[in-house]
């Protein structure tokens, strides 16, 4: 895995901080020694071959990686260590502090709720009323390029082109204005 880190000149404000990242199975280490720093206005890129721990470093990020997994190190969002918090407190930092666009849109979105539910979600658990958020989840959908948003809205996934399913799930992401956003 190869970092690369473009400082934008900004305010000198510490998003994320991976400090000695490791994670493991019970017998084969998935990743080793992962250290990064990420500012305010930062780009990171992270570039590798296929398995060399990408995906996993960003579901540690996220706070998603399987109990299963073994972990050292810390990542530190928010002031908080996302290898040592709750559930709850995960959650609360998912979506405002840090959102992942995921690879594959087919299986990120959930196939039993509508475009609404799925994007709108937040904006309800933040206790917007349903209907400034339906009028917030129409905005972003026409922010993503999504043309006639209102009828999207009471779609399922299946019920989208490939295309529509990215764009749903970048205006998830993008929902609640995290600060770092993985793509």
């Amino acid at each position: 895995m190869h970092l690369t880190q473009e400082n934008n000149l900004s305010e000198d404000a510490s998003l994320l901080n991976i400090e000695n990242l490791s994670i493991s199975t019970q017998d084969q280490t998935l990743l080793e020694g992962l250290n990064l720093h990420l500012q305010t206005g930062d780009t990171l890129a992270i570039v590798g071959e296929s398995g060399s721990g990408k995906t996993i470093s960003c579901l540690a990020m996220m706070g998603l990686l399987p109990e299963k997994l073994k972990t050292s190190g810390r990542i530190i969002i928010d002031s908080k260590n996302i290898l040592e918090i709750d559930e709850k407190t995960q959650t609360h930092i998912r979506g405002r502090q840090i959102a992942m666009i995921f690879q594959e849109p087919s299986t990120a979105l959930n196939p039993l709720h509508r475009v609404e539910k799925i994007v709108g979600e937040n904006f309800i658990l933040q206790g917007g009323s349903k209907a400034k958020a339906q009028q917030q989840v129409i905005q972003l959908l026409k922010d993503v390029g999504i043309a006639n948003p209102e009828y999207i809205l009471k779609r399922y996934p299946h019920e989208l082109s490939g295309g529509q399913k990215q764009r749903v799930m970048i205006a998830a992401a993008l929902a609640l204005q995290p600060k770092i956003l993985i793509a």
